[in-house]
C-alpha cells in the first residue's frame, strides 16, 4: 500500500486470551452503543451524536483516471472509474492485489490527485480545496484505517486513540471522555493502558478503528483492514466496522480481496484492472 500511515509496527502477536475476550468485547461494544444513544449522555460527556444524514451520496467519483510513470512504462491504475457511496452504508471495494483499490481510496481520501475526473466527498468537490482545505477535510471529516495499524509503539492504547484529539487541542476532560467511549465501543476498555506490542493483531486494529473515529468523521476509509489478521479475527473486525457504521452514523468504504468478508457489506463495488466491473447490493443488506 502506498498511502499515508503505512508504517512497520512492533509486536502484534496473538494474545493468549484473545478467543476468550471476543465474546466479552461484543457485549462491551453493545453496552457502549446503548450509552452512546442514551438521551443527554453526549452533552454531558462532550460527545456529539451524529444527526440524520443529509441528502445525496457521501462519495461521488466521476470518470477518474490515474497513471504512474510515463510513455511506454506508464502504469494505468485507474481507467475511467465512476461510482458512488451512499450515506450511512458500509460499502466493500473488492478486487485482487494490483486492481487499483488503494489508488482509488487514496484519491477519495485526498491523499493523492487524479490525472482527470472529479471526486466529491460530502458534497464538496476535492478539486476546489487547496492543500489546507484537504488537510482540514482529512483531519475533521475522514477517518483512515490501514492494514498495518499505524499505531505509535511507545503510546498506550488510550494515548493512541487520543492523538487526533490532541492535534485539535480538544480540552483534556472532553478528550478523556471521548477516548473512554471509543475504547468501550471497540471492546478494549480493559486494555487502555497497554502498548501496541502488548496487544494482539486484532486488538491493535480495533485501537486503530477507535482512533479513526476520534474526530467523529463522516467517512471512514479502510484499506485492507483485515489483511494481517487470521480469518476469524478478520471477520470480528469487519463485524465491528459494520456495528460502528450503525452506532456512529458514519459511512464506511472498505477495500478487501477476501470474499468471506463481503457478507457484512451493504453494497459491493468490484474493481478489476482499474475499472469498476460490477456494482450492487451486498449480502449484508436487510
Amino acid at each position: 500500500m502506498n498511502g499515508v500511515g503505512e508504517q512497520t509496527m512492533n509486536g502484534g502477536g496473538s494474545a493468549s486470551g484473545e478467543s476468550r475476550r471476543r465474546s466479552g468485547a461484543r457485549n462491551e461494544a453493545h453496552e457502549a452503543h446503548k450509552v452512546h444513544e442514551a438521551p443527554g449522555e453526549g452533552a454531558r460527556a462532550g460527545v456529539a451524536v451524529a444527526g440524520p444524514p443529509t441528502a445525496g451520496p457521501m462519495v461521488v467519483v466521476e470518470d477518474l483516471h490515474r497513471s504512474y510513470g510515463s510513455d511506454a512504462g506508464a502504469v494505468h491504475a485507474l481507467r475511467g472509474v465512476s461510482c458512488s457511496v451512499p450515506r450511512g452504508e458500509l460499502v466493500a471495494l473488492r478486487g485482487r492485489s494490483g486492481s487499483g483499490k488503494t489508488t482509488l481510496l487514496n484519491l477519495i481520501g485526498g491523499l493523492d490527485t487524479p490525472d482527470s475526473g472529479r471526486i466529491t466527498v460530502g458534497g464538496t468537490p476535492l478539486a476546489d480545496l487547496g492543500e489546507s482545505g484537504l488537510l482540514e477535510m482529512r483531519r475533521d471529516r475522514i477517518g483512515f484505517v490501514f492494514q498495518s495499524f499505524g499505531l505509535i509503539p511507545i503510546l498506550s492504547a488510550a494515548e493512541n486513540v487520543g492523538v487526533p484529539l490532541r492535534l485539535r487541542k480538544v480540552p483534556p476532560r472532553e478528550r478523556e471522555d471521548r477516548v473512554a467511549l471509543l475504547l468501550s465501543l471497540v471492546g478494549l476498555s480493559d486494555h487502555a493502558e497497554q502498548r501496541p506490542g502488548e496487544l494482539s493483531g486484532g486488538q491493535q486494529q480495533r485501537v486503530a478503528i477507535a482512533r479513526a473515529l476520534a474526530n467523529r468523521p463522516a467517512l471512514l476509509i479502510a484499506d485492507e483492514p483485515t489483511g494481517q489478521l487470521d480469518a476469524e479475527t478478520g471477520m470480528e473486525v469487519m463485524d465491528l466496522l459494520r456495528a460502528v457504521v450503525r452506532s456512529e452514523g458514519v459511512t464506511a468504504l472498505v477495500a478487501t480481496h477476501d470474499a468471506n468478508l463481503l457478507g457484512l457489506a451493504d453494497r459491493v463495488l468490484e474493481l478489476s484492472d482499474g475499472v469498476i466491473t460490477e456494482a450492487g447490493a451486498g449480502p449484508g443488506v436487510g
